[in-house]
Order: C-alpha cells, then structure tokens, then sequence
C-alpha cells in the first residue's frame, strides 16, 4: 500500500548507460533485474570532494548514506528501484490524516451500533 510515506522510483538502464539522479539521504537502492548496476555518490566537503562507488546486483540492496548528487553506471541491461524516505511534514499528514479516518470509521460503527443499525434520515 502507496501511503505516501515512501517515493519509489523504478530506473530501467540500457547496457553502459549513466544516469544522474537527486536522492535523499537514508534512501535504498534495489537492484531488481538484469545486469549489475554501479551506483555512485558525489560528497562534497568544502573545497573537495569524495565519491562511494558501490556494485548493486540483482536482489541486492545499497543504503544511501549521504544522498545527493548519485550516478548509475550500467553493464548491461539493468532496472534499479530507488526508495526514498520523504520529509518528516509530509509523512506527520499522511500518518495523521490516516488515524483521523480510522477514528472517524469507529465513531460511525459505534453511533451506527447504539442506533439500531439506521443511519440516514427516514
């Protein structure tokens, strides 16, 4: 179930193609099918910068640390899911607007129970 808490991104690459994307640190890359899929992070300190180079396989799975500015280098034909965790307002609105319908649903089977089982004018 989408509740908006999590972005998932689905990234199919042709063989030796590079793609760059903008991700969110604490996001999972997932290798889902094909060939292996190097995934690159750009950190910059200051002045300089370093970069993780990591091999994601098919059924394997890399934790972002630092986010940011990340190449995806393909060997062959590849698909990588991208799951990012979204900001902490949007996930709170999400969560709450969830228990305000579970909460409204059980006041209306409790009325609905107390009632009779009428709901509506007659």
């Amino acid at each position: 179930m989408d509740t908006g808490i999590e972005r998932i991104r689905d990234i199919s690459l042709a063989g030796g193609e590079t793609r760059m994307l903008f991700v969110r640190p604490d996001s999972k890359v997932i290798g889902m099918r094909g060939s292996r899929v190097m995934v690159q992070e750009w950190v910059p300190l200051g002045d300089a910068a370093f970069s993780i180079r990591m091999p994601v396989a098919p059924g394997q799975m890399h934790s972002m640390a630092y986010g940011g500015r990340v190449l995806f280098c393909a060997d062959g034909p590849a698909q990588v899911r991208v799951i990012e965790r979204t900001a902490w307002l949007p996930r709170a609105a999400v969560r709450l607007a969830m228990q305000a319908r579970a909460l409204t649903a059980w006041v209306r089977a409790r009325v609905r129970r107390r009632s009779g089982g009428l709901s509506g004018p007659a």
